[in-house]
């Protein structure tokens, strides 16, 4: 109590014995505030009004200054203010302060003030008040280069990436490189964890061992993101890595995997069975004069069986900007799922702003025979939609017919749902079903049913929240059939750290016919609040207390159908620990106490995993105590068990052997439970390039199950061959495209004597890499008639403009390339304590270089504005477009004539003035003011 109430009393004198800072009883002049702290979000003016107080019996004629920190604020009204106060009286002064952005949060900023008198210089009093920055969080990244050469000598990938803190507070960042999973060699992603300082940047270097996979693909992107503590995402940064080749076949995509595209595959499972399977494979694409044909096959038969032979997921495609059509074995996703054998059309604008979409099915997967032999007839089904995408909405409206044999009943169903993106930080969603069905088939009557759901999810400042419900009648035909569901979620963000809370509410009730004996019904409600944040560097902790309750009446204990209820109260727990950019560790648990129909009583229960992995090896252990499902309750009941208990381990690993030709993957696990024995699980496989596109693969799968005094074991050896197809066109006309380099010394723009052929010097069409060989030529084969753009990156001063054809036959070109000479030059911003606050960064300025013909260069600045071009001798206007600028920048020099000779560096420089605020001053006079 003592401590309780020592807090009282110093809770209300702490209010008091601030202002007293300014007034002390015994001060004859007294100067006070009218704010003693002033929060700022920055980039503002903050007015102050100072009551100066004269308890003096006689005038005071005095002059007011104000002292601020030495960096930080800006003094906007005038210094040494001269003030006349009669005895006994006072008088209010207003004063005005600029807070730039870029002063730290967190810190406080006094400002002082002192009232001197005039004749004798003494100081008759002195005050302060306080500014703080509230906390601005402003991280970004950028990958210093978009594109990166491989070459084939180099054993090591380097990526460098600037981040830049931009926010007034320091940051604990998480950064993380990932390639394409099949470039081989180490972990395909790697991470940089760090703290960066207010207004600073820093160059992260990403190093990776070239394999290679990645000398032989055609290229592939690497990707930078860049997250702050809490998992919020504060940038992407992509780049495009190739390896220079002298000739070059054109492809869709050149960015595909190597195993990607089109392929042939045969494998055999269960070898060691008597009833092994036989698989074949394929899938491949090709190009056509106005469209893609593209087509999927699989077909699995097997040894000593009566089965018929199994064809699914195999169909043919073709497809326009505006038209296509796919017939076999159909996938269509929506209120119902229909899978089956049938075709599918769609007809759309070019824009594909508004589509119609058409498609029947009989609902039988194997494209081939019946899947359901000596069962029900399939049924079939058919459907007619229209979707609307443009902007911010979006329509989509469906019309669906759908018989089924297996629920004796025939439907329609209508579904519409619209989807409007509000400035881009909500989202709202309502969809309206609408259903009828027919039960004539066992003498029930036709019902009419409906169903619909409200999405909404959005935020606002530091809120996240997001809320979806739906809705619909029992005896609705759609896949949630009499389903009620309600799940809400808010979220709070402050700094490094996330609160939240949730609910989720699920009631399934489905109707079925009257010869349906059983009708299911399952009932849950959960609740949790939670909230998570970083501890140290690179260890983050998060703790979610959680209450749970499930109903359900579809358990049989014996033969006996029993209702099922089950209540939880819970804390979950979330450890993360990168140790280093290879080697992590992660612990998560659920405990509590549960109370359920089957024990009286209340019971403990727990749940942890815990998953370790260091560069390729991996290994996870999970133990549970308690059940927490009704499956594991009913279970442990049936066999007179006292609880539920189960031990799980196992490690993984994945290598690269022979230079990266093999890959090798395995796991294992064993698993022990009081309910169901234990179980020993090994998996398995290797794929070993034997050809630049063959690959021939092998896997095993062991598993072994041990109750009781029975044991049961399997053994799946599995065998195959994987080739990779070429992409063809069909009726598609193609082109090649020879380009011969040559180093033009005389400078006449014709190869002839003097001049020399540019060997190794790399060569871009359409941002796509080349190599020149020993002829200085490349080709670039299978083109279809198209616009390219060839350009040459500059070269020990060697250049030429980048030149752009029109392609509709084979065509041969040559390009000269010049001596250059150094076009240097740097942008400075020019700007004063009045200027408008704007980012001081001075990269990304687009600098466009002009030579007498009219064509131009075009680069952008660095961090520090600095801009090279390496150019042919001539004359040239260098520019910057104003309209490029910020609003709050003039360019005094926009536009400058420089001439470059070969050979030599030639510099300029571009001045950029920030405009001065235009400041709205209320003014006022008090008396005594001079």
């Amino acid at each position: 109590m003592k401590k309780i109430a020592r807090r009282l009393f110093l809770s209300c004198i702490l209010p008091i014995s601030t202002c007293s800072l300014f007034a002390q009883p015994g001060d004859e002049v007294i100067i006070i505030p009218d704010h003693a702290i002033t929060k700022t979000a920055g980039n503002e003016v903050i007015s102050f009004i100072l009551k100066i107080k004269n308890q003096r019996k006689n005038a005071i004629d005095g002059t007011l200054n104000c002292l601020l920190p030495e960096k930080g604020l800006s003094l906007i009204t005038r210094q040494g203010i001269r003030v006349t106060i009669p005895a006994t009286d006072s008088i209010f002064v207003p004063v005005k302060i600029y807070a730039p952005s870029k002063i730290r949060a967190g810190k406080e900023y006094i400002v002082r003030f002192s009232l001197k008198e005039q004749s004798s210089g003494q100081i008759l009093s002195e005050g302060h008040c306080s500014v703080m920055m509230n906390t601005k969080r402003s991280v970004s990244l950028y990958a210093l280069s978009t594109a990166i050469q491989l070459e084939n000598n180099s054993d090591s990938l380097i990526i460098p990436v600037r981040v830049v803190n931009n926010g007034n507070t320091a940051e604990n960042v998480t950064v993380i490189s990932s390639l394409p999973y099949t470039t081989g060699g180490d972990a395909f992603y790697a991470t940089r964890q760090f703290n960066i300082a207010a207004f600073s940047d820093t160059l992260v270097y990403f190093r990776k061992r070239v394999t290679r996979r990645m000398l032989q693909a055609e290229g592939f992107d690497a990707s930078i993101k860049g997250f702050y503590t809490n998992g919020e995402l504060f940038g992407v940064s992509g780049i495009k890595i190739q390896s220079p080749r002298v000739v070059r076949r054109f492809n869709e995509s050149e960015y595909q995997d190597s195993f990607n595209g089109n392929y042939l595959s045969l494998s055999a499972e269960n070898t060691l069975n008597p009833y092994k399977s036989y698989v074949l494979g394929a899938y491949g694409s090709a190009l056509t004069e106005g469209g893609k044909f593209m087509y999927s096959f699989n077909a699995t038969t097997w040894r000593n069986s009566g089965n018929t032979p199994l064809l699914r997921n195999t169909w043919i495609n073709y497809q326009t900007a505006t038209v296509g059509l796919k017939a076999g074995n159909i996938d269509k996703s929506a209120e119902i799922n229909l899978n089956g054998r049938g075709a599918s059309f769609f007809i759309s604008d070019s824009l594909h702003t508004n589509t119609i979409e058409a498609g029947y099915v009989e609902k039988n997967y194997n494209l081939i025979g019946i899947s359901n032999k000596g069962r029900l007839a399939p049924g079939n089904a058919g459907w007619l939609s229209f979707s609307h995408n443009k902007d911010k909405f979006r329509l989509n409206s469906s019309l669906m017919y759908d018989n089924s044999p297996y629920t004796y009943s025939k439907s329609i169903l209508s579904s519409n749902t619209a989807i409007y993106q509000v400035r881009g930080k909500f989202r709202m969603s309502a969809s309206l079903h609408g259903a009828y069905s027919d039960y004539s088939l066992i003498n029930e009557r036709s019902k009419i049913s409906a169903a619909g759901d409200i999405l909404v999810n959005g935020r606002v400042k530091k809120f996240e929240f997001s809320s979806s419900n739906f809705l619909s009648l029992p005896s609705y035909p759609g896949m949630r059939k009499g389903t009620t569901s309600l799940s809400e979620r808010v979220n709070w963000m402050s700094g490094s750290f996330s609160v939240w809370g949730n609910l989720n509410y699920n009631r399934f009730a489905p109707q079925y016919p009257s010869n349906n004996t059983f009708s299911p019904r399952y009932e849950n409600l959960k609740t949790e609040m939670g909230i998570s944040g970083p501890i140290s560097q690179g260890v983050t902790l998060s703790f979610a207390p959680a209450y749970a309750q499930d109903k359900s009446n579809s358990y049989f204990v014996g033969n006996e159908n029993t209702a099922s209820s089950l209540k939880s109260w819970n804390l979950n727990t979330t450890l993360n620990c990168v140790i280093s950019s290879n080697q992590y560790i992660s612990l998560n648990s659920e405990s509590g106490i549960y109370r359920s129909s089957y024990s009286p009583g209340m019971k403990y229960h727990l749940k942890t995993n815990v998953n370790y992995r260091y560069k390729e090896l991996g290994i996870f252990s999970s133990f549970q105590k308690g059940a927490f499902y009704f499956g594991e309750l009913v279970n442990a009941y049936s066999m007179n068990k006292n609880d539920y208990t189960m031990l799980s381990i196992g490690p993984s690993i994945q290598k690269d052997l022979f230079h990266e030709k093999c890959m090798v993957t395995a796991s294992a696990s064993y698993i022990r439970s009081n309910i169901s024995g234990s179980s020993l699980a090994a998996n398995s496989r290797v794929e070993y390039d034997v050809l630049k596109h063959t690959r021939l693969f092998a896997g095993l799968a062991y598993n072994r199950l041990s109750y009781n005094n029975d044991h049961y074991q399997t053994n799946n050896l599995q065998l195959g061959l994987v080739q990779k197809l070429p992409t063809p066109g069909i009726a598609l006309k193609t082109n090649v495209l020879d380009v011969f380099l040559y180093k033009d010394v005389n400078q006449n723009n014709t190869y002839d004597a003097g001049d020399s052929i540019a060997v190794n010097q790399p060569l871009l069409i359409n941002q796509i890499m080349f190599l020149t060989g020993k002829d200085g030529n490349i080709h670039y084969k299978n083109l279809p008639a198209e616009t390219y753009t060839i350009s040459t990156p500059y070269l020990k001063g060697w250049y030429a403009a980048d030149s752009r054809i029109y392609l509709n036959k084979d065509t041969r070109t040559e390009i000269a390339l010049q001596k250059t000479g150094a076009l240097r030059g740097q942008i400075t911003l020019s700007f004063s304590e009045l200027s408008f606050e704007i980012p001081r960064s001075k990269a990304g300025v687009v600098i466009t270089v002009t030579d007498k013909e009219g064509r131009s260069y075009n680069t952008k600045t660095n961090e520090d504005g600095e801009f090279s071009f390496y150019l042919p001798a001539g004359k040239f206007t260098a520019s910057i477009n104003p309209e490029n600028l910020r609003a709050e920048i003039d360019c005094l020099n926009c536009q400058q004539y420089v001439d470059v000779s070969p050979e030599k560096s030639t510099t300029v420089s571009f001045v950029l003035k920030v405009r001065n605020r235009k400041l709205e001053t209320k003014k006022f006079k008090s008396p005594g003011l001079k």
